[in-house]
C-alpha cells in the first residue's frame, strides 16, 4: 500500500514500478515530469525499485533526439525462445522489427568518448523485436515527459540470431496461417548504429555504465506491426533469417 505521507513524486515512481510488474494499466500520473531530466530521474529512480525486486535492467531502448525528445528508456525482459509472451490478454502482439546489439565487453564511463570504432568492437548485431505495451490507458492523451519516465512503451524484447552487420535497407516478410505482410525496411536514423552511440555517450556523461551480455536496439524499421497470438508466426529478414515464433497471450488460457 502506498504511503500517503511520500512525497508525491515517490507516490508517482511507485505507481510506474507498480504497472511494469502486474503489467497493468493506469490513469495519467497524478504529477507529470516538468523536463527531460525530471523525466529521466524518475524513470532511473523506477528502474532502482525493480532491480531491488530482482528485475535488472537487460539493455536499453535508444533513438537519436528529435523536436527537443530525448529516445531513450531502460528495458527489462528479454526473450530468445520460439515462445515469446505477452503482458496480459491481448488479441493481437504489437511488436517492431529491429536491430540489436549486444554487449561483449562492459562499457564503463571515462575520461573522454569512446570512438565509433571501439564501440562495434565491443559489441554483436542481432536481429530483434520489440515487445510493445502501454501502461496508460489514455492512450495518446498521455504527456511526452509521463511516457519518457515510464519507458516509452517498451515491455520488453525478443533477441534474434546474431549477423555480421545491420543493413540500410532489407526486405521483411512476416506471415502466419491466414496473414501475410511484407515491406522493405529501413532505419528511422538511415544508421541503425548512431543510436548506440548517442545512448552510450548520454549514459557516460551521467556515469551510467553498459554491461557485458546487455543489449541495445534503435528503432523500428517499419513502424508497428499487430501479429497473430497463440498461432505460429514466420518472419523472413531477406537473406539473414527466417525466424518461428508464437507470441503466447493468456486471452485463450484455460
Amino acid at each position: 500500500m502506498t504511503n500517503l505521507t511520500q512525497c508525491p513524486a515517490q507516490i508517482v515512481i511507485d505507481d510506474l514500478t507498480e504497472r511494469r510488474l502486474t503489467h497493468k494499466q493506469g490513469a495519467q500520473l497524478m504529477q507529470a515530469p516538468q523536463s527531460l531530466e525530471q523525466a529521466f530521474s524518475w524513470q532511473q529512480a523506477v528502474a532502482a525499485q525493480l532491480a531491488s525486486q530482482g528485475k535488472p535492467i537487460i539493455g536499453w531502448k535508444s533513438a537519436l533526439p528529435n523536436e527537443g525528445r530525448w529516445g531513450l528508456a531502460p528495458m527489462y525482459q528479454q526473450y530468445s525462445g520460439v515462445t515469446c509472451p505477452l503482458p496480459g490478454n491481448q488479441a493481437t502482439a504489437t511488436v517492431e522489427p529491429e536491430f540489436a546489439w549486444r554487449l561483449t565487453r562492459d562499457l564503463l564511463p571515462q575520461g573522454q568518448p569512446l570512438g565509433t570504432e571501439t564501440l562495434r568492437q565491443a559489441m554483436q548485431c542481432h536481429l530483434a523485436i520489440e515487445i510493445i505495451f502501454d501502461r496508460f490507458s489514455q492512450g495518446e492523451n498521455v504527456d511526452y515527459y509521463s511516457r519518457l519516465a515510464d519507458g516509452l512503451l517498451n515491455q520488453g524484447v525478443w533477441l534474434g540470431p546474431a549477423i555480421t552487420d545491420a543493413p540500410v535497407r532489407i526486405p521483411l516478410l512476416w506471415k502466419s496461417e491466414n496473414l501475410q505482410h511484407s515491406a522493405v525496411g529501413v532505419h528511422p536514423a538511415g544508421d541503425a548504429f548512431a543510436p548506440v552511440e548517442w545512448l552510450v555517450a548520454f549514459l557516460h556523461q551521467r556515469n551510467i555504465g553498459l554491461y557485458t551480455g546487455q543489449i541495445i536496439i534503435t528503432g523500428s524499421l517499419n513502424g508497428l506491426w499487430r501479429l497473430p497470438v497463440n498461432q505460429p508466426v514466420t518472419i523472413e529478414y531477406a537473406e539473414l533469417a527466417i525466424v518461428e515464433i508464437e507470441f503466447a497471450s493468456a486471452l485463450n488460457a484455460a
